[in-house]
């Protein structure tokens, strides 16, 4: 994922032309709301089934994606839309203005994605899970790219033996105890149970929720009380050689 504002100077000439000609404006790095108007620019635009389903390959790798892990076609497409820039020749990566608009299509199954999670999540929690990952920020965009940096230095982690659905089948109650009693944000609860002695299949949970491979949803179950399930969402490991297909006629991520 890349902003256009934050890297206007030194992207090529020749996309920032593109994208203003695709977009219909004419881009100037002066003001503090240059972001704000791109991403006004980026909500007029409409995307179609196939659109979508490529946006998505890139999201599974935050954002961006090397030339030679795209097909051809979806190179030539990728190309030809206004919400993926070519910062070089080698690689892509959308534009971070364009992400609300992606994330206000109906069809898109936005509780998976790890961005739209990062950008719902209350500040408390945020602040509870940048500090679990010792950052010094609590801004979704920043631990968002952390989070991918994170997740290229540790590689694919080990699947656990068994991935329960809900928390509370992953932790005892005893553990969930301040977070249940609503006392400690669920992330703070983690960064306590981190430093605790855990199971080896607790304690890969543990490593799931903090490189945001695993998120929570609170859904009410027969009996009228809270559960929390446990969500996979799509983002996966940055920079995996692999090949995205042009899909036209298989969506399986929408619903």
């Amino acid at each position: 994922m890349l902003s256009v504002a934050e890297h206007f100077q030194s992207l090529p000439e020749a996309e920032l032309r593109r994208i203003q000609i695709q977009l219909k404006i004419i881009l100037k790095h002066s003001g503090k709301n240059f972001r704000q108007l791109l991403t006004a620019a980026y909500s007029g635009l409409s995307f179609s089934a196939a659109d979508l389903e490529l946006a998505m390959e890139l999201i599974r790798s935050f954002g961006s994606r090397k030339r030679k892990q795209l097909s051809e076609a979806a190179q030539l497409r990728l190309r030809s839309v206004a919400w993926v820039v070519w910062p070089d020749e080698n690689s892509c990566a959308l534009v971070a203005e364009a992400l609300p608009a992606l994330l206000a299509q109906k069809s898109l199954v936005k509780e998976r994605i790890l961005y739209y999670h990062l950008r719902t999540l209350a500040p408390r929690e945020r602040r509870s899970w940048s500090q679990w990952l010792g950052l010094l920020t609590i801004q979704p965009e920043a631990m968002y790219q952390e989070i991918g940096l994170l997740r290229s230095r540790t590689g694919t982690l080990p699947a656990p033996v068994r991935l329960p659905r809900f928390l509370d089948e992953a932790f005892t109650a005893e553990q969930l105890f301040w977070f249940s009693r609503q006392v400690l944000p669920f992330y703070a609860t983690m960064l306590h149970l981190d430093k605790l002695s855990l199971s080896a299949e607790q304690r890969s949970y543990l490593l799931l929720f903090k490189q945001g491979y695993l998120r929570l949803r609170e859904c009410i179950v027969p009996g009228a009380f809270s559960r929390f399930a446990l969500i996979a969402t799509s983002e996966e490991v940055p920079g995996k050689e692999d090949t995205i297909p042009w899909h036209t006629d298989q969506h399986l991520l929408f619903k």
